[in-house]
C-alpha cells in the first residue's frame, strides 16, 4: 500500500545535524533545506533577463545566504534572517565552510555537487578580484 497525501505532508523529513565549530567555540545545528528554500536560493543565482534568458545572479555573500536558511536553534527554529547574510559573510571562511557541506548534504546534496559547486564559486571570486 502506498503513501497518502496526508502521510507525506505530515512526515517530518527534514534533517538536522549538530556540528563542532571550533572557531567559535562551540556547536550549531544545522539543517537541510525544504524546497521552498531551496528554489528561494536559486532564484538569487539566477536572473531572467527581459527576453527570458538567464543571467548568473548575485554571488555575494552566497555561503552565507544559504546557512542564515541552515543555521537553526535547539527547537529547530532559525536563528538568522535573510538580511542577517552580509554579518554572517564576515565569520571564518574555514567555519562557514564546514557548515555549508552539511547543510548542503542534508539538502540532497553530493559530495560531488558540493566539491563542484565550491570551485565554482572560487572561479566566481577570481573573477570578481579583478583590479581594472
Amino acid at each position: 500500500m502506498g503513501l497518502s497525501a496526508n502521510d507525506i505532508l505530515n512526515v517530518d523529513d527534514i534533517q538536522t545535524e549538530v556540528v563542532d565549530v571550533p572557531e567559535w567555540g562551540g556547536k550549531v545545528t544545522v539543517k537541510g533545506m525544504t524546497a521552498a528554500e531551496a528554489d528561494a536560493y536559486e532564484r538569487r543565482l539566477v536572473r531572467l533577463d527581459n527576453k527570458g534568458n538567464t543571467t548568473l545572479g548575485s554571488l555575494t555573500n552566497i555561503t552565507a545566504f544559504y546557512l542564515v536558511q541552515c543555521i537553526v536553534d535547539d527547537t529547530g527554529k532559525r536563528m538568522f534572517k535573510d538580511s542577517d547574510a552580509a554579518a554572517l559573510g564576515t565569520k571564518s571562511s574555514a567555519a562557514l565552510a564546514r557548515l555549508y557541506k552539511v547543510a548542503r548534504r542534508l539538502s540532497g546534496g553530493t559530495e560531488d555537487e558540493v566539491e563542484a559547486e565550491a570551485e565554482a564559486f572560487d572561479e566566481a571570486q577570481d573573477g570578481d578580484s579583478s583590479t581594472e
